[in-house]
């Protein structure tokens, strides 16, 4: 036989809970949300002060350090105390093909006044063979450094092939052509013969 259980009288549907307003906060954690919004502020203002900025003329240029073709570890210091044209480009890059022999002839014809030049690569990791092929082929015979991650492209803020920066024996940022350069470029002859002298 089933137990009787005692019947329980209706009352309709339960209450909703009530939803009180929360007294106000008091006491030592009172201001914490706000010190917590105050705080995030200032570490966001103070972390802006660390984000690099592009290179601008009369600034220090930014660093870099690379390998070289050969295998040979190359910084940008290891060319202070002249001039350094640094030129950023690719194999695949027609206009940066078109710009190398102007740049091979400056550092032949500025060379021995103490001009360097630097081509940094950004072609791909497996294109090691294609950059000593263009090499050849354009006969050039300043230092190249492959960057086939593009760290060159993130420091210098390059955005577009090629990019050529004009830095100075102290490391100073002396000129900066975004897109190719040749012999109708006075302001970059202008500055090659200044800091070639």
């Amino acid at each position: 036989m089933d137990p009787i259980l005692p019947s329980r009288p209706s009352a309709g549907p339960a209450p909703a809970p009530s939803r009180l307003p929360l007294p106000p906060a008091r006491g030592r954690f009172a201001a914490l949300p706000g010190v917590l919004v105050l705080g995030t502020l200032l570490a966001a203002c103070g972390a802006a002060e660390n984000i690099p900025s592009p290179p601008a003329v009369g600034e220090p240029s930014p660093t870099f350090e690379g390998q070289s073709l050969d295998g040979t570890d190359l910084t940008l210091d290891d060319f202070s105390g002249g001039p350094l044209l640094l030129n950023v480009w690719a194999t695949w890059c027609a206009p940066c093909r078109h710009e190398t022999p102007f740049l091979q002839g400056l550092y032949e014809e500025f060379g021995g006044d103490g001009l360097q030049v630097l081509g940094i690569s950004v072609d791909g990791a497996s294109s090691g063979e294609a950059i000593r092929e263009f090499r050849a082929e354009y006969a050039v015979t300043y230092p190249m450094i492959h960057d086939p991650d593009g760290i060159a492209m993130d420091r210098f803020f390059v955005v577009g092939l090629p990019a050529t920066f004009l830095i100075d024996g102290e490391g100073v940022m002396r000129l900066i052509r975004l897109g190719p350069v040749d012999e109708t470029d006075e302001e970059l002859m202008t500055a090659l013969e200044e800091l070639t002298q």
